[in-house]
């Protein structure tokens, strides 16, 4: 007799084997929920809890770029008027040859020297004014460390030539710098400096370098070189904190595991001062002990290039009754590693695509004893070994921010082990495809100072997944009212609209917000039943305050369920209620 019968087969023999046979599909029900929760991801606010969790958008809109000081541009390039060859003699010039210009071709430039070809005859002041001209091209076009010069030459052949003397920067000094080390801020600037220097690009990258969190101002002044053509770029910069310690309470974790949870994050933005960040998030519950997660990344390349890895690992027990007493625990870890690379990248669009190779194993037991409650598994354990291809898409305004976030997931089988189980009909398979996809848009109001937040995503599979691939419907970050991953399903269609109507403010960072919003979710499975209820729908209202201490925040929301899901025993969030509290150290 296998293990199923075995625990199921005769109703008398104990207590828990007859509560165990009433309640088996429910059972399942809540260890897929207990499956589902994300490694390590769930539980912090990443802004859906989608395996892995899509990249988050800020609260509320970015703000308009830093403007930097104009950048000085050295005078040297323009160069002094030339002295006059031998006035007031005419000289006859049937072309004129450029030298040294790579930037703009001698086509190009013909707008400016074809007009002079046809005068046929040039006085030196005629000449004065091509070069002044030539330089003032350049000048217009960014490039304000470039211009022309006229070499002293033979004119019998009456072709006269000119010099461009396009502009180098030949040294970058960095002042000020504590947490940041002097060559990766180079690094980072050399980028958008030529050669030639275009003091547009320049500014702009800098102004890109001082979006980053890490930087709170940077001053730049470019000033001439020793050599014609030659400029200097001093940086003064100043650097935050870049330790992050945040330590905090919420509901966000399923009843059926405790759904009150602690939790603890830190991180250092900058470790060996090359723009590397490691972060450490811990979480406990009366039924999660505990979930940790931790998380590295560090730019390899001048274009933003990232190389990141991640570990996550979960204990969670159910505590939930009645299913309290048959002992069941789900542990579960995993590995990730991802290549990022931004295609495009200014003041308003970014542009990225993404590679992640990620293995997940996951075991299960009941009284003690491997079980399988998901289809597929064996001897209560899957594996699932994926590669993923992400491409994003952001764009920002000093009003709004909009982002476009896709995913395509690959699930090979016989890899490192992975879960296959197509001979089993209706089970899950390591093997797989799916898509997911998600748009973001926060806009800031004229009305009330109002922020209208809003979310679609969506996930889309032809196949039967593992419940840690599967979309989890219900709870904070999906469909609040309900509890949380009410609804575990292959495939899902997530709404949600919010606006944030600030009542009290004090300071930037200490506002207090009422936030009404409505949340739809409709799921549905891959080659199996769906059951009911696949819609959910909820409408409600939250407060949210940004602590003036730091980042620390506080939230409380509630919703009201427009569809009756009749789950629960009564936890805060059957009630609707979903709550948080942050403080933050740094």
């Amino acid at each position: 007799m296998d293990r199923k019968a075995g625990v199921c087969g005769d109703r008398n023999k104990t207590g828990i084997n007859a509560q165990y046979n009433v309640l088996r599909v429910l059972l399942a029900a809540f260890v897929a929920v207990l499956l589902t929760v994300e490694l390590g991801g769930a539980q912090v606010p990443p802004g859906l809890p989608l395996p892995p969790p899509v990249p988050k958008l800020p609260d509320k809109p970015q703000p308009s770029p830093p403007v930097l000081p104009e950048v000085e541009s050295p005078s040297a390039p323009l160069m002094p008027k030339q002295r006059e060859l031998v006035p007031p003699i005419r000289v006859t010039v049937k072309d004129i040859a450029l030298q040294g210009n790579t930037v703009f071709t001698a086509e190009q430039l013909r707008e400016v020297t074809d007009p002079f070809i046809k005068q046929g005859e040039l006085t030196t002041e005629d000449i004065e004014t091509l070069r002044l001209a030539l330089t003032r091209y350049y000048v217009d076009r960014g490039y304000a460390t470039s211009g022309a010069i006229v070499p002293d030459q033979d004119l019998a052949d009456q072709i006269l030539t000119i010099q461009i003397i396009e502009g180098r920067l030949t040294k970058i000094d960095v002042e000020d710098n504590y947490w940041f080390r002097e060559p990766y801020i180079r690094w980072r600037v050399e980028r958008g400096a030529g050669p030639p220097v275009n003091v547009l690009t320049l500014q702009e990258h800098l102004q890109l370098l001082q979006l980053d969190p890490r930087f709170t101002r940077i001053n730049a002044n470019l000033k001439p070189g020793l050599a014609l053509g030659e400029s200097h770029l001093n940086l003064r910069v100043t650097e935050a904190n870049p330790f992050r310690a945040r330590l905090g309470f919420n509901n966000y974790l399923s009843p059926t595991v405790g759904a009150e949870q602690g939790f603890l994050n830190l991180e250092h933005q900058n470790i060996t001062g090359f723009g590397d960040q490691l972060s450490v998030y811990a979480a406990g519950s009366s039924g999660a002990h505990p979930v940790i997660t931790v998380n590295y990344a560090i730019p390899i390349h001048p274009t933003d290039t990232t190389l990141s890895f991640q570990y996550r690992r979960f204990a969670f027990a159910v505590r939930e009754e009645p299913f309290d007493v048959l002992d069941i625990e789900n542990r579960a870890e995993g590995y990730r590693i991802g290549l990022r690379q931004p295609l495009l990248r200014s003041l308003r669009h970014e542009l990225a695509v993404s590679i992640t190779g990620e293995h997940q194993k996951n075991e299960s037991t009941l009284l003690g004893e491997p079980f399988e409650f998901t289809a597929g598994a064996t001897n209560g354990i899957f594996k699932i070994s994926a590669l993923r291809f992400g491409q994003e898409y952001l764009y920002r305004t000093d009003r709004q921010v909009v982002a476009f976030l896709s995913r395509f997931s690959v699930g090979f089988g016989d890899v490192l082990g992975s879960t296959t189980s197509s001979a089993v009909p209706g089970s899950a398979d390591g093997r797989f495809f799916a898509w997911l996809g998600e748009a973001q848009w926060v806009r800031q109001l004229d009305f009330l100072r109002t922020q209208l937040v809003s979310r679609a995503v969506g996930q889309l599979t032809p196949d039967h997944l593992f419940p840690l691939e599967q979309v989890a419907v219900g709870g904070r970050f999906s469909v609040r009212g309900y509890r949380e991953f009410a609804l575990v399903r292959d495939n899902a269609v997530l709404a949600s609209l919010e606006a944030r109507i600030p009542i009290y403010s004090r300071a930037e960072r200490d506002v207090l917000f009422v936030a009404p919003f409505v949340d739809f979710g409709h799921s549905w499975s891959s080659e199996v039943g769906t059951s009911h209820p696949r819609t959910l729908a909820s409408v409600g209202a939250g407060v949210i305050w940004n602590i003036p201490w730091k980042d620390s925040r506080f939230e409380l929301y509630y919703g009201k369920q427009l569809n009756r899901l009749e789950i629960g025993n009564g936890n805060l969030q059957d009630h609707g209620i979903h709550l948080q509290v942050v403080l933050s150290a740094f």
